[in-house]
């Protein structure tokens, strides 16, 4: 990942695997949704410039045959922020019960 510069905007998210889904790293690679633009991003920290407001952030994955582990969050961006989010998988154990859904929260911002 390219460190934003200081006078950027955006968002950085960092996609990690629970502690016990090491085998999740492996197997499959985060979607990344930002207001409805998709890509596909490996697992780690990723900055997405963006302009300046409120934009809706959503991380899943694909695991065999299902998209599992989705998360989503809106935040708003002031100009020239940086809003760190972190995404955590839910536990690879999970993944084949009820509970398949991921985390995603606000870990820092950080203004000029």
């Amino acid at each position: 990942m390219t460190s934003p510069s200081r006078d950027a905007t955006g968002i950085v998210l960092k996609c990690r695997t629970h502690p016990l889904g090491n085998l999740l790293r492996l197997l499959s690679t985060p979607a990344i949704s930002i207001d409805g633009n998709s890509a596909r991003r490996s697992w780690g920290e990723h900055h997405f410039p963006c302009d300046p407001g409120t934009h809706q952030v959503s991380v899943s994955f694909r695991y065999l045959t299902e998209n599992l582990g989705s998360a989503s969050i809106t935040v708003e961006v002031q100009p020239g922020q940086i809003v760190r989010l972190d995404y955590q998988s839910p536990p690879m154990f999970f993944l084949f019960l009820t509970s398949r859904t991921g985390t995603i929260g606000i870990a820092d911002t950080q203004s000029p």
